[in-house]
């Protein structure tokens, strides 16, 4: 079984440290982009609850987005294989796999 599909968006947020307000299937939380000084929540965090391979994220201001590593990625300031190790040890971490 693919680890993203065991991960939930919210445990990965509060790892991150983000704070996000959900208002149906999206979280709300302000752009963890250094170069976009979001004093609103303009950051969509999509959670599909059953099938978490297509959680993403996305800016509505400065377009950035994508899926869990990514979303690592943007808030860690970390290579692509530095998310995946990263999301892989919080995978173990909670699901012990």
């Amino acid at each position: 079984m693919d680890f993203r599909s065991r991960l939930d968006v919210e445990q990965l947020l509060a790892e991150l440290g983000i704070v996000a307000r959900r208002r149906g299937r999206k979280l709300y939380a302000r752009c963890p982009n250094p170069e976009h000084q979001d004093n609103d929540p303009s950051w969509a965090i999509i959670d599909a609850p059953g099938d978490r391979r297509h959680a993403g994220h996305h800016c509505f201001v400065c377009k950035l987005g994508g899926g869990p590593w990514e979303l690592v990625q943007a808030v860690r300031g970390v290579s692509e294989e530095q998310a995946m190790n990263q999301m892989t040890d919080l995978s173990r971490r909670h699901f012990l796999i």
